[in-house]
């Protein structure tokens, strides 16, 4: 697109301040110096921004930037009042081909995001017969690219920029977690979705980095709702009320386990390494069975959701059971059984870690529970009350250690949630270092012993002063402690 195209783009917007003149075609947009791959509109963002990063990616071969502040510097600007909603307003105009159509569909909640969303696009993947895109927290699919992914919901140009691959590979379809944050930070500015999925809310993400208070968390999912064209909604949601209210104009389609939901699941079976239940669908007055490949009550209702956008699309039973019973996400609810049972979970705030302990008091009803957790060190700062009190009232013993520190100190985050753990006189052990943490657990563990292994899944890195240090995973730490494969 032409520089003076994107010019007029944004003052159509209302969003530009200043500018130059130029016919000089754009292809590209950055916004880390360090990723320059030629010519492109660079895009100056974030609390960190130095203006070195911009005369780095001038000095590779950008020659125009968007910004809120001039720089002065040797290249045509783009002078903006809101950089992240015009990155995203630019990032759509240069790599969206609106001659070619994808159904986009996208997930939010506190817990469940993630299986949801795989649950979906693998009913897609076996509806189509092809692989779709996707990005979770666990890794992307593009259509011609694949990765681990950092963020639940990635910035506005590697959205644009997933979406160009799929449409050119002719996919069609795209599954995205949305964060709320996503939505505070405009990263999802001008999409359009097909489906919204809600799947739940508590209170978290409450941090100086995050959210400003809990009705700001919930306004920025009901913002992302507010762009689909038809909403999931999870009727036992205690906000449901207020979600349905603000959703006035919207299609709407409710799941849940009580009568009044379009999609009400029911007679749940547990079995070693699946659960089967009924659904019925009140748009179809009729009752199906399904079976899902992974432990967990709270996975039947991301199972049902995902039922109900796939019924939505069109999606066959077959394919829908298929996609099912293919879903098993690395880093939820993997189970591994050696001299005691030990799980890798993502749990980390009080609504997963409560749904956890849960499915594991009715799973191993003589067991001892013990857990192997930290909490941040900058963001969802509250969990250290609320998964500290779930764990003193739950747990057998304690394993505290580091999980994403940050610019805090271990030490000092471990005390605090031992004041939570105190009341309850649970027994616990500080080990800082957390493959040793881990590796503790299981050597002090026998077979009445059931050990959660909590917060951080199949993730690779410890955040440490905003540094990402390689870690080897939960999953790793385990599968070498055991020398077993996890039961899929």
């Amino acid at each position: 697109m032409k520089y003076n195209d994107l010019v007029n783009l944004l003052k159509n917007k209302g969003l530009l301040v200043d500018c130059d003149s130029s016919d000089k075609v754009y292809q590209a947009v950055y916004y880390d110096s360090r990723k320059i791959l030629g010519d492109g509109v660079f895009v100056c963002k974030g609390l960190n921004f130095k203006k070195e990063y911009l005369e780095n990616a001038i000095e590779k071969g950008v020659s125009a930037y968007l910004s809120e502040v001039d720089y002065h510097v040797g290249a045509l600007k783009l002078i903006v009042n809101d950089v992240l909603e015009a990155m995203a307003v630019i990032s759509e105009a240069i790599y969206d081909d609106k001659t070619k159509q994808i159904k986009l569909i996208g997930v939010t909640g506190t817990k469940g995001k993630t299986t949801t969303a795989d649950f979906i696009h693998n009913i897609l993947d076996s509806y189509t017969g092809k692989k779709n895109a996707y990005w979770t927290t666990v890794d992307h699919f593009t259509g011609k690219s694949s990765d681990s992914s950092h963020n639940t919901t990635p910035e506005s140009v590697d959205l644009y920029s997933l979406i160009k691959d799929a449409k050119e590979e002719n996919l069609k379809y795209c599954v995205l977690e949305v964060s709320s944050q996503a939505s505070k930070l405009k990263r999802i500015a001008t999409l359009n979705f097909d489906v919204g999925v809600f799947v739940n809310i508590s209170y978290d993400h409450i941090s100086y980095l995050e959210h400003a208070d809990f009705d700001e968390y919930l306004n920025c999912k009901v913002a992302f709702l507010k762009q689909c064209k038809c909403v999931f909604l999870y009727r036992n949601s205690e906000y449901y009320d207020y979600i349905r209210n603000e959703l006035k104009d919207k299609e709407i389609y409710t799941f849940g386990d009580t009568e009044d939901c379009d999609y009400c699941f029911s007679d749940l079976t547990r079995y070693s390494d699946s659960t089967s239940f009924k659904v019925f669908n009140k748009i179809k007055n009729e009752t199906k069975e399904y079976k899902i490949a992974i432990k967990g009550d709270f996975n039947v209702i991301n199972a049902t959701a995902s039922i109900g956008v796939a019924n939505y699309l069109g999606v066959d039973y077959k394919s829908i059971l298929n996609g099912l019973l293919k879903t098993w996400v690395i880093g939820r609810m993997n189970i591994y059984e050696g001299k005691c049972t030990v799980i890798v979970d993502y749990a980390h705030n009080k609504i997963s870690v409560q749904a956890l302990l849960d499915t594991l008091r009715k799973d191993y009803p003589n067991k001892n529970i013990k857990l192997v957790f930290g909490c941040p060190g900058d963001r969802g700062v509250n969990r250290r009350k609320d998964v500290g009190e779930l764990a003193g009232k739950y747990a057998s013993y304690i394993y505290l250690t580091a999980e994403d520190p940050q610019t805090k100190k271990i030490k000092d985050i471990c005390d605090e949630i031992i004041s939570y753990i105190e009341p309850y006189n649970t027994p616990y052990v500080v080990e800082e270092d957390r493959e040793k943490a881990i590796r503790r657990a299981i050597d002090e563990a026998n077979s009445d012993d059931v050990i959660a292994i909590i917060g951080k899944g199949d993730e690779t890195y410890q955040i440490v002063n905003g540094e990402y240090v390689p870690y080897k995973s939960d999953i790793v730490v385990v599968e070498e402690a055991l020398n077993l494969v996890t039961e899929k």
